[in-house]
């Protein structure tokens, strides 16, 4: 929908983001996903919510959307033609089967989605379960660990596929340790448990 209140200054459409979780019946908005982000802004002109004539710069529409989540303004660049967004493209993401139209999008200022800056722990770098870690919070809060420092078996970390470090239980282990630490030291959980 359309932005409201002080936002509407800065937003052309607002967004909110859920994540269902798959053991649970709970959904968690505090998150931010830029996939899902970019196609509110594809939606956005696709339903007539955001009118793109006379905004078009070079085959692309700025689109200004507000995560209501994060509380982070992003700009998306969708690909239009004749006012209507773009569907087929040659732009790939990892993971993701096939292809479509790229969307560009820039978050304006990422850092602090969880309330304490860029560096939520006010650390560049810490200890957390005997492994080197970074805290960010850059859209979201994520944890980068030393991958030297976590016993995979020999193998590179790059070269693991997620079903080969989900068979190996200790360095899993070890992972969900410092993920929930992390998660109290950067102040958006209140207990390890």
């Amino acid at each position: 929908g359309k932005a409201k209140g002080d936002v509407a200054q800065h937003a052309d459409v607002t967004y909110r983001f859920g994540q269902v979780e798959v053991k649970q019946p709970r959904i968690d908005w505090s998150a931010a996903c830029g996939n899902i982000g970019s196609a509110a802004a594809h939606f956005a002109i696709l339903s007539g919510i955001f009118d793109t004539q006379g905004k078009e710069n070079h085959n692309n529409v700025q689109v200004r959307v507000w995560d209501l989540n994060t509380q982070k303004l992003f700009h998306a660049q969708v690909p239009v033609r004749n006012g209507e967004p773009e569907i087929f493209g040659d732009a790939v993401i990892p993971g993701v089967p096939g292809s479509g139209a790229r969307i560009e999008v820039q978050y304006k200022e990422p850092g602090g989605t969880a309330g304490r800056g860029l560096l939520p722990t006010g650390k560049r770098s810490e200890e957390i379960g005997g492994v080197t870690c970074s805290v960010v919070d850059s859209s979201l809060v994520c944890v980068f660990v030393k991958a030297e420092e976590v016993d995979l078996g020999g193998h590179r970390l790059e070269s693991i596929l997620a079903p080969e470090l989900d068979a190996m239980p200790d360095a899993m282990a070890l992972l969900e340790r410092i993920r929930r630490e992390a998660a109290v030291r950067a102040g958006i959980a209140s207990s390890a448990d």
